[in-house]
C-alpha cells in the first residue's frame, strides 16, 4: 500500500539553505575537508591567500576541537524572527570566515563546498521516495550580476533533483 502523504521540507524566505543540513552533517563535512584539503587555498584575508589549515589555525580550531556544541549552529525560538540573528547562528563555530568558505555560493571557491553539501542532501532526498524539499539561496541585491552568478552556480554544479522543488 502506498503512502498517501508526502513529506515536504520547506525553507521559507527567512530560512536559507544553511538551515537545510543537520549539525552532524556539517561537523563531518568540516572535519573531512580540514583533513582532505588542509593545504589548498581557500580564503583571501588582507590580500593574502590562506589555506584551510591556516584558516582553522587562525581561529584556534583543530580537528579534535570540532564538536556539535562548539559548532553552535542550532536554531532557537528567536532565530527566525530577525534576519541578523539568523545569519549569526549560521556562522560555523561563531566564525564568519568559515561561513564564507563552506556555505556561501559566491566565494573564492565558487561555492564548491555548498554545492557538495546540496548534492548530499539531494541524494538523501532521492533515497526516500516520498520526501521532497524546497531550498532557497539568498540574493542580497548588492550587485546586478547576483542572479546570473547564482544561476551559473546552480547549472555548473548540476544542482537538480526531482525531489527538490525548483
Amino acid at each position: 500500500m502506498e503512502r498517501c502523504s508526502l513529506s515536504v521540507s520547506f525553507l521559507g524566505v527567512e530560512r536559507g539553505e544553511e538551515a537545510f543540513y543537520c549539525l552532524t552533517i556539517y561537523l563531518f563535512f568540516f572535519s573531512f575537508h580540514l583533513w582532505k584539503n588542509a593545504f589548498d587555498l581557500f580564503f583571501l584575508n588582507k590580500n593574502r591567500y590562506l589555506t584551510l589549515a591556516e584558516v582553522f589555525e587562525s581561529l584556534r580550531l583543530t580537528a579534535h576541537s570540532l564538536n556539535v556544541d562548539a559548532l553552535d549552529m542550532h536554531a532557537d525560538k528567536g532565530t527566525f524572527h530577525r534576519f541578523d540573528r539568523f545569519n549569526l547562528k549560521y556562522n560555523p563555530f561563531g566564525q564568519a570566515r568559515l561561513r564564507e568558505v563552506f556555505i556561501k555560493q559566491d566565494n573564492l571557491l565558487r561555492g564548491r563546498f555548498l554545492a557538495e553539501l546540496t548534492r548530499e542532501v539531494f541524494v538523501d532526498l532521492e533515497a526516500s521516495k516520498y520526501q521532497h524539499a524546497e531550498y532557497r539561496v539568498s540574493i542580497y541585491g548588492r550587485k546586478r550580476v547576483e542572479w546570473d552568478t547564482l544561476a551559473a552556480w546552480v547549472l555548473n554544479n548540476g544542482l537538480y533533483s526531482d525531489n527538490g522543488r525548483r
